[in-house]
């Protein structure tokens, strides 16, 4: 398995100015048709194609929501993240799943040197600077240090990321804890719903 074709370098490095991010497109309601998403995405894999499992698809549509939030200073994206890992997730188990995740976005706001770009919460694609983020989080939860370290060092473009990987090792294990839980109570005969529930539902293909 490698990830090298997700990991692209791209150019123009920043000084430490303070991080950027940027959103792919203006908000549209979620549920729009793909053909007014207008995230200018259409070339971009599909989240539905990608190796993550259900969680990993709900940690990328917390980041999104994390990162618009900062991007526009917006409470509604917060209160938007909390209710989506609540909705899905539970109250115990939700808000800790928010906290982690939004323990990696500042994390990559502090240590990356390039602008970040992401997609709208309901976009169905993926962008290649969140995908290499999924890299880094599956890496963590694959407990292999060499990879985190590698793909954590090409997202900030620096030759290490402390903060990132301490981050996506505490999200990775909550996560991990959560999807033990899920194929224990798979394993006793319980419904799946819970697993299909963080599958987003109001994800724009296009």
């Amino acid at each position: 398995m490698t990830w090298n074709k997700h990991l692209r370098r791209r150019g123009g490095a920043k000084p430490d100015a303070g991080p950027e991010i940027a959103r792919a497109a203006p908000d549209r309601a979620a549920g729009d048709d793909a053909a007014e998403c207008g995230c200018g995405g259409e070339g971009l894999p599909l989240l539905a194609d990608t190796t993550c499992d259900p969680l990993e698809v709900l940690t990328i549509s917390l980041v999104r929501f994390a990162m618009d939030g900062y991007c526009g200073g917006r409470v509604q994206c917060w209160d938007a993240a909390l209710r989506t890992s609540i909705e899905v997730l539970g109250p115990v188990d939700g808000p800790p799943v928010l906290a982690r995740t939004l323990a990696l976005v500042l994390a990559v706001r502090s240590e990356r040197r390039r602008c970040f770009r992401f997609l709208p919460s309901h976009c169905g694609r993926i962008s290649e600077d969140e995908m290499e983020l999924l890299a880094v989080l599956q890496a963590a939860r694959r407990s292999d240090a060499d990879l985190l370290h590698d793909f954590a060092a090409s997202l900030v473009d620096r030759p290490d990321a402390p903060q990132l990987k301490l981050a996506a090792r505490a999200l990775a294990a909550l996560l991990d804890r959560l999807a033990k839980l899920v194929a224990s109570d798979r394993g006793r005969g319980e419904s799946d719903a819970a697993t299909t529930a963080m599958m987003p539902t109001n994800a724009t293909r296009h």
